[in-house]
């Protein structure tokens, strides 16, 4: 490996070592189940629940009382009582309060839901926290084309967004959130005059890009644990097709990891939608046309259905994440 590819390294065992990607317990029941039950309660017509990031409050889940959004957390008392809300902080086991849960109604019997909502928002705190670290590694490979700049937080939010369409468990979708950007490290090792070629690339230029994947995944290999493994399965196949015409190892279907067929996805579309230093971005709907024509032969038939079910929420992801 080059000098760039060692310096990944080093932080990826220094991130693993750190215990990036760790699993963080959650309660059995989601937060929506927590709230839906606290709703059916007498007197409570509405919650919602906050998560305190930056000294503000940004909604979560639940009903959304617009008036606490951004609010700082040192004036959610009065904010509030103004809106006619009853607040319960939620405090994590530091004693620290990380957010808030919000009640229209009588909230007397929501100290349950809140313990439970407690953990939840510190798994959840944890995962930002993770992909925050993740994003910075990942960019790192990215900083030198600006053309593809956000590419790394699309995937993420893209997806995230066709594993929930899927009906991935919640666990699964916070992986490969958390994995789908790091799918490309493996370009480190791909010298930056094939990389940023602005014109077609010769067949031996080609095959040279395509260690990336292999790269990438033994790059991901040296962390410790389910994450880098499942980060490693991701960069290893998310260039291999359905039926099987892929690379590096042509597998097909089942045989690709789930994870790798939800990134393939992502990536042919934020590419498709892109502008490169090779071609300008296509349209929506003949980005579309193409995601559509790949189905059985490039991408997974059933992921792709997820992919346009949801097509609404990736558009919301491009729209957030824009490149300048």
């Amino acid at each position: 490996m080059d000098s760039r590819a060692d310096q990944l390294l080093r932080q990826v065992k220094t991130l693993s070592a750190a215990g990036l990607g760790s699993t963080v317990p959650r309660p059995a029941e989601t937060p929506e189940e927590l709230l839906a039950g606290l709703v059916a309660q007498v007197g409570v017509h509405a919650a919602g629940v906050y998560l305190i990031v930056d000294g503000a409050l940004t909604h979560w889940c639940g009903r959304v009382f617009a008036e606490l959004e951004g609010a700082p957390s040192g004036a959610l008392e009065a904010i509030a009582e103004g809106a006619g809300l009853s607040l319960q902080l939620v405090f994590d086991g530091d004693g620290d309060v990380i957010g808030a849960l919000l009640v229209r109604g009588t909230a007397s019997d929501a100290l349950t839901a809140r313990e439970g909502i407690g953990q939840h928002l510190e798994a959840e705190l944890t995962h930002r926290g993770y992909l925050g670290a993740v994003f910075a590694l990942a960019e790192a490979v990215e900083e030198l084309d600006e053309a593809i700049a956000g590419h790394v937080r699309r995937i993420s939010g893209y997806s995230g967004v066709i594993a929930r369409s899927f009906d991935c468990e919640a666990e699964f979708v916070r992986s490969v959130e958390l994995a789908s950007p790091l799918h490309d490290v493996g370009k480190v090792a791909i010298p930056d005059a094939i990389l940023y070629k602005p014109d077609k690339l010769s067949d031996d230029e080609f095959a040279e890009t395509k260690r990336h994947c292999a790269a990438g995944a033994e790059i991901l290999a040296h962390g410790s644990g389910e994450f880098w493994t499942f980060a490693a399965d991701i960069a290893h196949a998310h260039h291999e097709r359905w039926d099987g015409s892929g690379y590096p190892r042509r597998l097909a279907e089942e045989a690709i990891p789930l994870s790798a067929r939800i990134v393939a996805i992502a990536d042919v579309f934020d590419a498709l939608t892109t502008k490169r230093i090779y071609k300008p971005a296509l349209g929506i709907e003949q980005s579309l046309n193409i995601i559509a024509e790949g189905a059985g032969r490039h991408f997974d038939p059933d992921l792709v259905d997820a992919f346009q079910r949801a097509f609404s929420e990736i558009l919301d992801v491009k729209t957030r994440v824009t490149a300048p």
